[in-house]
């Protein structure tokens, strides 16, 4: 039998509406596990408050979530009360929540806990006032306030045990602000004061007046904490506290100050430089103990603890007479709304004395797996408002035949390229060129979202979302207008945008026909590596979040709309998949869902047996096989990213790659086992922008390493090889990249090879410009007598010269190396002579569509 536990919020900043969404994601796992079901009844701001006493509906929470992301106050809500009812709301079997960080909620939070409440803060302010008024809330058995100090680190629970166990504290010290630790790793790496505070404050990691963490007073104030939980009745004019900014920048406006920041830069660089004379790097350091203690910026040890904390990371280390040498040491990430919420929702488990059952796996109630689809729509299918109305009917028509749907979305159709336009204008300095570009991204999403929803259908909220998120790019631009340089870190957060703007319109309008879309970050699904601009998913924590995040969605009935193309890192640092990396999202989701199908909406009718615009009459193959997809995206197939393929041949789901804008075509179903041709070869592409590098030289022969060290020089500049060959003679090696990247590899294999060049064992290195791998793909070549007869005698009749060939361990293609001038001709031939050719004779096109095209799996 499940404990109902009532919940009053104070505050839907960033860490309440986290908190409320953790909540609404984890409370059928919490009811399961721990029997315990959390209910919100009260939701207030500064504005106003919802109050239901029986539990506030999800649409209202829902509702509520939205209007606070879109900067409006509760009191616009339908129904809301004024915030003096919220004395009617408090009742002794409740739990009240305050994640303001409002100084005027301690009269609230005392008739709370005579009410007979319990009470759990993140606010720092109820416990850092004068020691008289807070003790009562630092020494009361009800109120928990473990995310004051360290977000979601057990720092407080920490310090507990070891009063509890008859330990004492002697002293305190460590790291304890994410936002800091960032700013001395920045200055550690040679960004300037400015820059530094600059791109802090545009990533988010500041208040918006970055005074106020530079102030350093939040780390005053969680010291303070510390102290008081230590027993030490120590006032905030106990600490010495070291600004990060004279007093006499302390009164100006934000702007005036983020104007004459630079003014610092020299200051602050001579004591990096003094620190790292002395072996030493800067960390802002607090220190605390029975008779007072200080915070402020201090040259401690390299090779120290810390010394090496980075970004975020905080550490508090605990001195007692039990550990009296190296003390108790807690770190780990110590900021964002994510981790502070959970640190807040344990305390609420901790409150209602009700232990955590030991976590099980979510099994369905009736033993079943529910049949579950994933659908992604790339770029073009939200090119302009009528593609999103399209886009929507076909959502709602297949979330009729589904049981579970989820949706995934790309940016607008150019959008992307815009967004990466407009950060190397602002590199350049060129102002006037980013802002035209900035603009034009905000009227593009105005004019759909315009076109497709009425004043009364929320409008007014979408086009506040939608300029939030374009007002974000202006600020990023800005700063890189500044700082003259784009990082990859950045670049990622600036080209999520595109597909953050798409998730939003999608989700209303599906709200608008009566569907239950919910937009969802994939920041929050989604676990990556920090290679910025070409992530890699690790599973393991992405199973975890989709679990956690998308499952309840599901169960309740909702659509997610889950961005594409993005994740974000283990510290919440947003980063990208790569380009076309939104069929990726949606293969990676579709793993993590077990789901039964992955659809692929696009363009065309489906995969075809090569490019249209080359051959017109090019065909659309009904049933591919994993392996054969993957060599056709890796040569030039632009209909499935390469990467896509991984996830869903790992679970055996299969993948339909459709049309939006023909949606009754069946489409190309891919799985384990394509459908046989006679020909064997199904299809030809090709790709171009590419040259042929080669290192020749007689004295080669049996010189062992050359090829290796060939190899590591092309990749010791980061080049993507797509093709190898190598005279059996040993005489020659050729490889083939794209043309960007000829003179930096060239030059890195002659630096490799000077030794050789100049003895002349190398004769020379050198690139044939304007080539193109055309590449015939069919399952079964390698074990087929012929095949490779049949293409060459095509090329041969039409008197196209194959320059180099490769055909390795893969039993799926042939590659063909031609000069860019006869490619397009290549490709018609091989089509036309060894493709269409046995189609026609043997019509194996004509294999009946697999009835799962239609809904759900048969």
């Amino acid at each position: 039998m499940n404990h109902d536990i009532p919940l009053i919020f104070l505050g839907l900043g960033n860490v309440g509406r986290a908190l409320l969404r953790q909540i609404l994601d984890t409370r059928d796992t919490l009811a399961t596990r721990a029997g315990l079901r959390l209910v919100p009844i009260g939701l207030a701001d500064t504005a106003g408050l919802l109050f239901n006493p029986d539990g506030l509906e999800d649409d209202v929470l829902r509702n509520a979530l939205q209007a606070k992301e879109e900067g409006h106050p509760l009191s616009a809500i339908a129904h809301s009360r004024p915030l003096s009812a919220l004395d009617d709301t408090l009742r002794a079997d409740a739990v009240l929540v305050d994640v303001t960080a409002s100084t005027g909620t301690e009269t609230i939070l005392r008739a709370a806990l005579n009410a007979g409440c319990r009470v759990v803060l993140a606010n720092k302010h109820p416990l850092t006032g004068p020691w008289e008024g807070s003790r009562q809330f630092i020494e009361h058995p009800h109120l928990r306030y473990e995310a004051t100090v360290g977000a979601g680190l057990p720092v407080i629970a920490t310090q507990r045990y070891l009063l509890d166990t008859g330990d004492s504290v002697t002293a305190i010290s460590g790291c304890l602000s994410g936002t800091l630790g960032y700013l001395c790793a920045e200055l550690e790496r040679g960004v300037s004061y400015s820059a530094a505070v600059y791109q802090a404050r545009s990533l988010g990691y500041t208040e918006p007046d970055p005074r106020e963490d530079l102030s350093g007073r939040d780390v005053a104030r969680k010291a303070l904490i510390l102290a008081r939980t230590a027993g030490w009745p120590l006032e905030m004019a106990d600490l010495t506290i070291e600004a990060l900014y004279p007093e006499s920048l302390a009164d100006i406006s934000t702007d005036s100050f983020m104007a004459t920041a630079s003014t610092l830069d020299e200051e602050y660089a001579a004591r990096v430089e003094k620190a790292r004379a002395e072996g030493k790097t800067l960390r802002y350091v607090a220190q605390v103990g029975p008779d007072g203690g200080k915070v402020g910026l201090a040259a401690v040890p390299q090779d120290g603890p810390l010394g090496a904390l980075r970004g975020p990371d905080n550490y508090v280390s605990f001195l007692t007479h039990r550990y009296a040498e190296t003390g108790l040491v807690v770190s780990g990430p110590g900021a964002g709304p994510q981790v502070t919420a959970a640190g807040v929702l344990d305390d609420i488990i901790e409150s209602t004395s009700l232990e955590p059952k030991r976590r099980l796996p979510i099994i369905n109630t009736n033993g079943m797996k529910t049949p579950t689809l994933v659908m992604k729509f790339g770029g073009t299918s939200l090119g302009s408002a009528e593609a999103f109305a399209q886009a929507t009917e076909i959502v709602l028509a297949q979330s009729e035949e589904w049981d579970r749907l989820v949706v995934v979305v790309s940016a607008m159709s150019g959008v992307t390229d815009k967004l990466i336009k407009s950060t190397q204008m602002a590199t350049t300095g060129e102002e006037e060129a980013y802002q035209a570009i900035v603009n034009d991204l905000r009227a593009q999403h105005h004019r759909v979202v315009e076109d497709l929803l009425s004043p009364g259908d929320g409008r007014a909220q979408l086009v506040a979302a939608v300029d939030a998120l374009v007002d974000e790019l202006d600020a990023f631009c800005y700063g890189i207008h500044i700082l003259g340089e784009v990082t990859p870190r950045a670049m990622d957060r600036v080209t999520a945008l595109g597909e953050q703007l798409s998730a939003r319109i999608l989700a209303a309008l599906l709200h608008q026909r009566g569907g239950r879309g919910e937009a969802v970050d994939a920041t929050g699904l989604i676990l990556t590596d920090d290679t910025f601009r070409n992530a890699a998913p690790l599973m393991d924590g992405t199973r975890a979040s989709v679990s956690t995040r998308l499952s309840p969605l599901l169960d309740d009935g909702l659509i997610p709309v889950v961005t594409g193309f993005i994740g974000a890192t283990d510290e919440g640092v947003a980063t990208t998949l790569g380009r076309g990396g939104s069929d990726y999202s949606a293969a990676i989701i579709g793993d993590c869902l077990d789901a039964d199908e992955v659809w692929l909406w696009t363009d065309v009718d489906g995969v075809m047996t090569t490019d249209p615009r080359i051959v017109p009459d090019a065909q659309v193959l009904p049933t591919l096989s994993y392996n054969e997809v993957g060599e056709m995206a890796y040569f030039g197939a632009k209909v499935v990213h390469p990467r896509t393929i991984r996830p869903v041949v790992e679970r055996d789901i299969p993948l339909w790659v459709k049309n939006t804008f023909n949606p009754t075509h069946p489409g190309t179903r891919i799985c384990r086992e394509g459908a046989e041709s006679p020909s064997t070869i199904k299809a030809v592409t090709a790709i171009d922008g590419l040259s042929m590098i080669s290192v020749e030289g007689r004295g080669m022969m049996g010189v062992p390493g050359i090829a290796a060290r060939t190899f590591a020089a092309v990749a010791s500049q980061g080049a993507s090889v797509l093709m190898i060959t190598q005279a059996s003679s040993e005489q020659s090696i050729s490889l083939l990249i794209p043309t960007e990247d000829v003179p930096p590899v060239i030059r890195a294999i002659e630096e490799e090879m000077a030794m050789e060049l100049s003895r002349r064992d190398v004769d020379r290195v050198w690139a044939l410009d304007d080539v193109v791998i055309v590449t015939a793909v069919g399952a079964g070549m390698r074990d087929t007598p012929g095949v490779a007869a049949r293409v060459f005698g095509a090329l041969g009749a039409a008197e196209i010269n194959v320059i180099a060939l490769a055909q390795g361990s893969s039993e799926c293609s042939l590659s063909l190396v031609v000069y860019a001038d006869d490619a397009a001709q290549a490709v018609r031939e091989i089509h036309d002579q060894v493709v269409l050719k046995t189609k026609n004779e043997e019509n194996f096109l004509s294999s009946k569509v697999p009835d799962t095209a239609k809904g759900k799996p048969s």
